[in-house]
């Protein structure tokens, strides 16, 4: 096998389990014990990339549903004298209210989780390690619109932009 193959292989396999890889490099420091979750450690990038797959596909679903019901039920009770400009206007509205409501639901009622953080077993909670409030969840949906915020946690291992904006950290459960 040539030299420079078996480096990039070994770099290659190197650099993947690093980001795939649950052992986390960076473990939160919970000493005083006062978290209701026990000892916390961060969420690795690879867990936090599987997060931001599953979690786009089940808010692409709410915008959907949204968009479905809008369109369906809440243009069939408009009388045509307000057109069905009014209907899709709200229709649309509705589509994005159960966009933005998927992440702030899930994370407020499921305290940190929503279906994508359940799946791989991580939560989101404050720096403190406890459950997050409903304004941080706020805080974290709507930060999520800054332009490259998924891409923020190339740079910083196991914080985003939105999970820095809020106060706010993923952990592993």
């Amino acid at each position: 096998m040539p030299l420079h193959f078996y480096h990039s292989r070994l770099f290659f396999n190197f650099n993947f389990y690093n980001i795939m890889s649950d052992n986390t490099i960076l473990d939160y420091d919970d000493s005083e014990g006062t978290s209701p979750y026990g000892h916390l450690a961060l969420a690795s990038n690879g867990s936090r990339f599987v997060n931001l797959i599953l979690d786009s596909i089940f808010s692409i679903i709410a915008l959907y549903i949204g968009l479905f019901f809008g369109l369906f039920i809440l243009s069939a009770n408009l009388s045509e004298e307000n057109g069905l400009n009014m209907g899709e206007g709200l229709a649309i509205l509705f589509s994005i209210f159960c966009y933005f409501g998927y992440y702030i639901f899930m994370e407020y009622r499921f305290e940190g989780r929503t279906l994508g953080k359940m799946i791989t077993k991580t939560r989101v909670v404050t720096k403190e390690g406890y459950p997050i409030s409903l304004g941080q969840a706020f805080g974290r949906t709507f930060a999520r619109l800054i332009p490259f915020d998924r891409y923020s946690i190339l740079f910083n291992y196991g914080s985003c932009w939105h999970d820095s904006l809020a106060g706010t950290i993923v952990v592993n459960d």
